[in-house]
């Protein structure tokens, strides 16, 4: 596609606009998976936009730009093809969790061998794994777009209590991992307090969330050392006593989720149609969770082969991180580097398409003029209404915004309202803090969602349009029945 073509579909088509920070070359990783992932979805997903940023915001992010419709229909598709055979669910599912497997024996055989021969077997396995990925990018808003309604219709109900009956009884059987991994990580800090050995439950947590703090610009090692310190800062912030606290508070969080779902199975007597929608809900959202520990490991295992060759060819891993796929690929196999000014130009910005015929770049004026039009589509709405993932303990909800593109680096203090793109792993310290959550993006089993609601933490989801319209330091009212946000003051 050429500028004027760019223009025309950015103009007449709905866009789902996520931003993280990342590299261009997790971006063409992915998106390239995307374009070719209609065998696994249903759905032609090209063209992908995206923009790719080192210099504009002080830190190294993606914009991904996709076709809003495009994402919905392929879970229409998921979804009526569940009503027709449970198993072609269940079945993808099955795939998509072979695929991580593949993806873990790949890692260890090159922990073994420190092969870099091994990237291009890791690259083809990733590139399958996120053609299911592509189902993900919904997180789960079919529920709330097909499930919901028909819930609605059927119990003769309001919508917005429909979507919460929804939410409550499709929770994940098991603690997410996000939440998880705080439980267990408190549980050493007692063992310190208590003068108890750690060195086996360390080892064990580093085992099991060795991708925790990985990102999608690089892998971020999680070492003994690393863990201890993360341990005494906790510990010269909390007491004992505060630390038993916020574990019983998960728990507790936790069992009143399912408390409340039970009560509700039993008090509505749910019909065949019900427990069909229910199963369906329960699937995808349980998908969407490991989803999220699946992407996290498949990124930390490629991102270290990344660092590995930089090494190899003497090249900084700022350097080649504005790769292409295909351009390691051709590094490895003939050394063949890209040029200096070519890096240099990929540092600042580039705008990219992704589709059937390949990958076009656009710089320096056709760059901003392209992320202009995709940035156009935001200003000219001022109601801020998305859907209620977590009611929390109130039904109204003042405070001050802040909006955090970097959660490794913006300041967010106790008691703010977090305001963003859309949650990562890397959120999760800010959201502990936070007295709400509003997002951009996110369906019924978005991480936001998931985890607000075993936090306790008011969420509205899927706003579209948040982090345009507020400002930080925004005072807000947030309706967590109606899912709306009202500003007060700027």
């Amino acid at each position: 596609m050429n500028k004027q073509e760019i223009l025309e579909y950015v103009q007449s088509n709905d866009l789902n606009i996520q931003n993280a920070s990342g590299s261009l070359f997790a971006a063409d990783l992915v998106f390239e998976s995307y374009v070719n992932s209609e065998k696994i979805t249903g759905v032609d997903l090209s063209p992908v936009l995206f923009h790719c940023s080192y210099k504009r915001k002080g830190f190294f992010y993606f914009y991904q730009i996709l076709n809003l419709e495009k994402i919905e229909n392929i879970n229409h598709i998921i979804y009526f093809n569940y009503l027709k055979n449970p198993e072609t669910l269940k079945d993808k599912i099955e795939e998509h969790a072979t695929l991580e497997d593949k993806l873990d024996k790949i890692w260890q055989n090159y922990k073994k061998r420190g092969d870099l021969n091994l990237f291009k077997e890791i690259i083809n396995t990733s590139r399958q794994w996120w053609h299911y990925g592509a189902v993900g990018e919904d997180k789960a808003e079919v529920v709330n777009k097909e499930v919901v309604p028909r819930f609605t219709q059927r119990r003769k109900i309001d919508i917005n209590y429909a979507s919460r009956i929804v939410s409550v009884v499709s929770h994940p059987e098991k603690q997410s991992p996000l939440v998880a991994e705080r439980r267990i990580f408190l549980n050493i800090c007692l063992d310190v307090i208590n003068k108890k050995d750690t060195d086996k439950k360390i080892k064990s947590y580093i085992k099991k969330y060795f991708w925790m703090n990985t990102d999608f610009f690089q892998e971020k090692e999680i070492t003994k050392k690393g863990l201890l310190e993360k341990i005494k800062v906790e510990l010269s912030k909390n007491s004992k006593e505060n630390i038993l606290s916020e574990i019983k508070e998960i728990d507790d969080n936790f069992k009143k989720i399912h408390k409340e779902a039970k009560r509700l199975e039993n008090a509505l007597n749910f019909g065949r149609e019900d427990e069909v929608d229910i199963v369906f809900a329960k699937l995808m959202i349980k998908w969407f969770d490991s989803r999220k520990v699946g992407m996290m490991k498949d990124i930390y295992y490629v991102f270290s082969f990344l660092r590995d060759i930089a090494r190899k060819h003497n090249l900084n891993y700022e350097t080649l991180s504005c790769y292409t796929v295909d351009e390691i690929i051709k590094l490895l196999e003939t050394g063949k580097k890209i040029s200096d000014s070519e890096v240099k130009q990929r540092h600042k910005d580039s705008f990219l398409c992704l589709d059937k015929d390949g990958l076009q770049r656009f710089y320096g004026k056709d760059c901003n003029d392209l992320l202009d039009a995709v940035e156009q589509k935001h200003k000219n709405i001022e109601t801020i209404r998305g859907a209620v993932a977590s009611i929390g303990k109130e039904k109204i909800i003042n405070g001050k915004v802040i909006i955090i593109l970097d959660p490794l680096k913006d300041s967010f203090f106790d008691g703010d309202i977090l305001v963003t793109s859309m949650t990562r792993v890397e959120f999760v310290p800010l959201m502990r803090k936070a007295k709400a959550i509003i997002t951009d993006e996110g369906g019924i089993a978005c991480h936001a969602a998931i985890v607000s609601r075993e936090l306790g933490i008011p969420c509205i989801i899927g706003t579209k349009n948040a982090t345009k319209i507020l400002k930080n330091g925004d005072l807000v009212e947030i309706d967590t029945e109606n899912g709306t946000v009202k500003i007060l003051a700027p």
